[in-house]
């Protein structure tokens, strides 16, 4: 791809050097603090719109390399210059705050502590829950012949989760 010039714009502003005293007043400080605010903004939006179609060939090639694994079978994809793979990320939500808190106050003494967050569980304790649940249902199982226990729900109660799947390449 070819490199663009990027345009020339506004002058930067004067920014005197110096210690943080100055003789300006508070009014020519805030309008040199906007003035400056102002300048870092458009220098910014400038910038994002210059990296526009680059972001989004890296973006293309992500899509491209996932949909490889995907029909290749492989977990990842390594080459002379570095490799590909995917990871999720899970974001879990209080959907039903009552029913999630009865269920960390019910059990707080062994795992709802961790599970007491302002926002969404800690992450640490919402995973170490969710595989007490899978080893609680395994064990079911096995003790069942294989039948699955009326609550088969691996989440806390009033809890929901969303995830991604990103694609990360890391240098040789």
């Amino acid at each position: 791809m070819a490199r663009k010039k990027i345009a020339e714009t506004a002058a930067v502003p004067e920014t005197p050097v110096g210690p943080p005293t100055s003789t300006a007043t508070n009014d020519e400080l805030v309008a040199e603090h906007f003035k400056i605010d102002d300048y870092i903004k458009a220098e910014n939006e400038r910038f994002a719109e210059f990296l526009k179609p680059l972001r989004a060939r890296d973006e293309d090639i992500k899509k491209i390399l996932h949909a490889r694994m995907i029909e290749q079978g492989q977990k990842n994809i390594v080459t002379n210059h570095g490799t590909a793979y995917p990871s999720t990320i899970v974001t879990p939500k209080v959907v039903d705050r009552e029913v999630y808190l009865d269920l960390v106050m019910d059990n707080y003494d062994t795992f709802g502590a961790g599970l007491l967050q302002v926002g969404a569980p800690q992450k640490d304790a919402f995973d170490e829950y969710v595989a007490r649940r899978q080893a609680e249902i395994t064990a079911y199982q096995e003790a069942h012949n294989g039948a699955l226990p009326e609550d088969v729900s691996i989440l806390p109660p009033g809890v929901e989760t969303s995830s991604f799947t990103r694609i990360n390449i890391k240098r040789s």
